[in-house]
């Protein structure tokens, strides 16, 4: 039941502890109950802390999930994209909705994304985003020179 709802887009602990809670006559605290689910869910995968040197890289993406912005006259819906950039080390986030993923609003949102930072990184990291890679692959990935 949460074990595989974890995997959806918007997944939160505290919604499904919440939907526990109204089920139970009876319910754990909220500690209680993520002691027991991960208890019984313990994690198969093991992970690794990275460290990021300060200022050295950001990472850039799209969020899955498009928004829409409502003209107010109208009524109309328009979807956009969502881009969102952060640098890794103190976790300093810029989010910027733009029409599309196309290259020109891609770099468009860069260029926001460095003025908002205030400078330029050595690296900007991108996860094979389409306007930012010529030519996608695991190993040696062709980047977009723009």
């Amino acid at each position: 039941m949460v074990n595989d709802a974890r995997h959806h887009p918007g997944f939160t602990f505290q919604f499904h502890y919440n939907e526990y809670r109204r089920e139970s006559k009876e319910p754990y605290g909220y500690t209680q109950y993520m002691e027991h689910y991960n208890r019984k869910h313990s994690k198969i995968k093991g992970s690794m802390k990275l460290e990021h040197e300060a200022g050295y890289e950001v990472f850039i993406d799209y969020a899955g999930k498009k928004l829409y912005i409502t003209n107010k006259e109208t009524g109309e819906l328009t979807p956009v994209e969502v881009f969102v950039a952060i640098l890794p080390n103190s976790q300093y986030t810029y989010v910027e909705a733009s029409y599309s993923q196309k290259r020109e609003d891609m770099i468009t949102s860069m260029g926001n994304t460095l003025a908002y930072y205030g400078g330029v990184p050595k690296a900007i990291v991108s996860d094979n985003l389409k306007s930012a890679v010529t030519r996608a692959s695991k190993y040696e990935p062709d980047i977009n020179r723009s």
